[in-house]
């Protein structure tokens, strides 16, 4: 998608209208979920990822939501949802010990070589029942989710509300990147707002 001319001036003069945050909001999420779909392909088609497509893929995935927390920051939301999920990955960041402790015998260690980087890595998987909970913000004509703890601020005062439900079959999909907003004017985007010297107007 070419980037309108008006969207590249008002980030000149620091302006951030709801239909460029919406736009951009839209491409990262996306953008995640083709990160995500690339890697569940791999991982179905190889029995080994020599070459750690699977870990890349899903490392340039959560760089996309990390640009899509930023953005949310600016929004309040406007409820929350939880799902439960059945398994749990973590990397070779927590000690065995550590998840072991917490969750007891359904940890279960895997390594993995990577022939790329010459290195063996290693991962673990948790079986159990996981509550996940999301925040949901409304930005013109989409809706978007982001995790956050049980114990975030805005979540409890929804729960304190009432005003929460479960979600049942949250399937996300990807799209073709021609049709969204460009990650260079996003990452423009996302430093004003790292900036602080911006004026969001909401349509």
């Amino acid at each position: 998608m070419r980037t309108p001319k008006n969207f590249t001036d008002n980030i000149n003069k620091g302006i951030i209208t709801e239909e460029m945050l919406e736009l951009s909001l839209f491409s990262v999420n996306k953008r995640a979920k083709n990160h995500r779909d690339r890697a569940r392909e791999v991982k179905q088609m190889y029995r080994n990822d020599w070459y750690g497509t699977v870990d890349r893929e899903y490392e340039l995935s959560d760089d996309m939501y990390e640009l899509k927390d930023s953005m949310l920051e600016i929004l309040t939301p406007i409820g929350a949802h939880y799902t439960y999920r059945s398994n749990k990955s973590f990397s070779d960041y927590y000690s065995y010990e550590e998840l072991v402790e917490e969750y007891g015998s359904n940890v279960h260690r895997y390594t993995k070589y990577n022939m790329k980087y010459d290195e063996v890595s290693t991962y673990y998987k948790v079986s159990g029942r996981f509550k996940e909970c999301y925040l949901v913000y409304k930005v013109g004509n989409h809706t978007f989710h982001t995790i956050v703890s049980e114990n975030n601020k805005y979540y409890q005062s929804f729960v304190k509300c009432g005003q929460i439900e479960e979600l049942h079959n949250f399937t996300t999909y990807g799209a073709d990147v021609s049709d969204l907003i460009s990650m260079q004017f996003v990452k423009k985007l996302v430093r004003l707002i790292e900036s602080g010297n911006y004026t969001y107007i909401a349509a």
